[in-house]
């Protein structure tokens, strides 16, 4: 570790942190990383992306800061040739690391050998395996207390709860003179197009209870980004009778991103597998009222349901009344995702993220 003595008499600790990722594509994970680099390396440390494998999207590798050193190793996919574990070595040693982070559990099945740095995990979401990877972690970090209370569950594991953070100020905001809807209510469900984990067929189902419940207004949803459910997800739209009302626009920066979301009525997360729901909060912060099913994760971004429904994992059904409910009482609810703005920003803010793990590292094994 390097000590800089900054102005005024406070003393800020430089720190060498290494990132191991496996590949850089668009992602929940993926852009909240590149978050938590450029904040990393703004606050004057010495920061490396390790790149293991060679896919990577180079729009996204373009938003990551100059002073950030990115490392590419350009492993083919499934590569078994253990001459990458010597690569692997050596590129770390390359960057004389104070604290190694990786994000990807098989990443630390590359980390072998005597090593004279600390290496961190962090567990992005519910249900991953490997302990007998997990446990090579110093000390392991989990996204929400969701996850925390899973890895403990599971495996007998402690984590320190580290919660994902967005860049807030970044994010257009409703107003509270933002329009309701009146014949049309026009939803967004923003995510990778993976139904079996994003449920995004729950709310195709549950549009399809809207022509029921909400006769006289059309309901359309916004699908961003893309995935292997994207022919399914088609099929299931025109077989429910709802191809004009879905449209997939695929990816989208996070710039564009955050740019539209205020213009949305209503944001969905009916997701079957959620650690903690980085997209509801984005949503969220935008002031957007907020529907997610009730897995823990989410909960904790909606504050247990304080600033948004909730309802069972799975009922379409009851998400096709949640949406009814929000609609019938929509100034109201209006109000309570501006209030739920609010609490993101005081919780999730990715400066507060980027220096709790800055902290964290310095503390060592």
């Amino acid at each position: 570790m390097h000590k800089n003595v900054i102005g005024g008499g406070n003393q800020l600790t430089i720190m060498n942190i290494t990132h191991l990722l496996f590949n850089l594509k668009i992602g929940g994970t993926e852009t909240m990383l590149i978050d938590i680099l450029n904040r990393q390396a703004a606050a004057g440390h010495k920061v490396s992306l390790i790149l293991i494998n060679d896919e990577h999207d180079e729009e996204l590798i373009a938003t990551i800061s100059g002073e950030v050193n990115i490392i590419r190793l350009n492993r083919p996919l499934g590569s078994k040739n253990p001459l990458w574990l010597l690569t692997m070595r050596r590129a770390i040693a390359a960057t004389h690391p104070d604290a190694v982070h990786a994000h990807n559990v098989m990443a630390l099945g590359l980390v072998r050998g005597p090593r004279r740095y600390p290496l961190f995990f962090t567990l992005h979401t519910t249900g991953i395996g490997r302990p007998d990877l997990i446990r090579r972690a110093d000390r392991l970090f989990s996204i929400s207390q969701a996850v925390a209370d899973d890895l403990r569950t599971r495996f007998g594991f402690d984590s320190i709860v580290v919660p994902n953070g967005i860049e807030t100020a970044t994010i257009r905001r409703r107003g509270h003179d933002s329009p309701a809807p009146d014949n049309t209510l026009r939803i967004v469900q923003a995510g990778r197009l993976d139904h079996k984990v994003k449920g995004q067929d729950i709310t195709l189902r549950a549009m399809a209870e809207l022509r029921l419940l909400l006769p006289d207004t059309r309901v359309t949803v916004d699908f961003i980004g893309d995935g292997p459910s994207l022919d399914y997800l088609r099929r299931l739209a025109d077989n429910l009778g709802l191809g004009n009302d879905t449209h997939f626009t695929g990816p989208m920066g996070r710039k564009d991103l955050y740019n539209i979301l205020a213009s949305y009525h209503l944001s969905l997360l009916p997701s079957r597998q959620e650690g903690f729901g980085l997209t509801l909060a984005e949503t969220l912060a935008a002031g957007v009222p907020s529907i997610s099913s009730d897995l823990p994760g989410p909960t904790e971004v909606l504050d247990g349901g304080r600033f948004g429904h909730l309802f069972p994992c799975g009922d379409h059904k009851a998400l096709a009344h949640a949406i009814a409910d929000t609609v019938a009482d929509y100034d109201a609810e209006a109000e309570r995702a501006l209030r739920g703005a609010e609490f993101v920003e005081q919780h999730f803010d990715m400066a507060a993220t980027a220096a709790r793990y800055v902290d964290e590292y310095s503390r060592g094994k």
